[in-house]
């Protein structure tokens, strides 16, 4: 069984309701998001937020936003809550990444010492170069859905299954 990353969009109206009754987040969620705007990115999360981070679990928002970010809404799944992120918060992960394009996503990932930094994409893969490529194929989907989600004024249900 794998952890992947998954989003979904909500609404402004329902992502002020989650908070209150984070009940209306099951039907999302088993749903994968379908019908509303959501992003599965595979086992590439942890690799997209050591990279844009630099440490395996944290870091300073808007960029710890982006993987790991959000306040806790709900049940564990398994992989802990899922969280959640308010309008305003997506519209400031998504100036940040428009910072960071392709490029200087791929020149942090070479910066980055995933040797012995227990990174789970990177157990996966036989090298740099195979990982590279995923994480950066994925960090441009993720960069695009917050985007897209910003200009709609939408939040963004974050989670792991």
């Amino acid at each position: 069984m794998s952890m992947n990353g998954m989003y979904a969009c909500l609404t402004k109206e329902e992502t002020v309701k989650a908070f209150s009754d984070p009940e209306i987040l099951e039907e999302i969620i088993d749903n994968d998001g379908e019908e509303r705007g959501s992003l599965d990115i595979g086992k590439s999360w942890h690799g997209i937020h050591f990279v844009l981070n630099g440490d395996p679990w944290k870091g300073n928002p808007p960029l710890s936003n982006v993987v790991l970010g959000g306040k806790e809404v709900g049940e564990d799944l398994g992989y802990g809550a899922p969280r959640l992120l308010k309008p305003e918060e997506v519209k400031e992960v998504a100036t940040a990444l428009e910072k960071i394009n392709e490029k200087e996503f791929s020149d942090l990932f070479k910066q980055r010492k995933f040797a012995g930094a227990d990174i789970y994409v990177y157990s996966q893969h036989a090298g740099d170069e195979d990982i590279l490529g995923e994480l950066c194929m994925y960090y441009m989907e993720v960069k695009q859905f917050f985007k897209e989600a910003a200009d709609g004024g939408k939040g963004i249900l974050l989670y792991l299954i």
